[in-house]
């Protein structure tokens, strides 16, 4: 999706910013490519690309329901300092895929 929006940018403004929407799935993305458009003043290509953003986040909701939000927003902080600080479920996933991998043998 990414090599989209690079092949389709110079051609289609609204194309490129509906692709980096999609992307929001992603939140390194979310926080990254706004600074860029913003910074090459990509003005077409970040309104499309906000539009879209919104609108898989509405559709989200409206499928799966306000609470999925909630918990989300609720677990995030918890999930990320076990696995970034903490190690988590991460810190044994080599020692897992090598016990894996052994045992397929």
């Amino acid at each position: 999706m990414l090599f989209n929006v690079c092949l389709v940018l110079p051609r289609t403004e609204v194309l490129a910013g509906i692709c980096l929407g999609l992307l929001t799935y992603k939140p390194q993305y979310g926080l990254l490519f706004p600074l860029v458009l913003v910074a090459r003043g990509e003005w077409k290509v970040f309104v499309a690309a906000a539009i879209t953003a919104i609108s898989v986040a509405l559709a989200s909701m409206l499928v799966f329901g306000a609470e999925s939000w909630a918990a989300f927003f609720h677990w995030m902080p918890m999930i990320s300092k076990a696995v970034l600080s903490e190690g988590g479920i991460l810190a044994e996933a080599p020692e897992r895929v090598r016990d894996g991998a052994l045992s397929w043998r």
